[in-house]
């Protein structure tokens, strides 16, 4: 698994500098949308848990997996309007 999250933050990386992104700038995006990503994991957890054992925690963890899967919706449609890639959509 680790290599999987390592590919997808090298590509990340990538595509924000190839958009004019500085290093600074690149970095909080990569730790803000992976820490939306931990939220959502956590979330999904917890629903999971929750349903098998018929608590209400059920529900928290399905609100906030789905809270944190929308910010990270938002986060990444933002950054990839702030840095756009040259020619792209033409």
């Amino acid at each position: 698994m680790g290599v999987a999250v390592a590919l997808v933050a090298g590509l990340l990386w990538l595509r924000l500098m190839a958009g004019g992104a500085s290093l600074k700038q690149a970095g909080q995006t990569l730790v803000i949308v992976g820490g939306l990503s931990v939220a959502f994991l956590w979330g999904a957890e917890m629903a999971a848990t929750g349903w098998r054992a018929k608590s209400w925690s059920a529900f928290v963890g399905a609100a906030f997996s789905v809270t944190a899967l929308l910010l990270l919706r938002r986060v990444l449609r933002e950054a990839w309007e702030r840095f756009p890639l040259e020619g792209a959509g033409r």
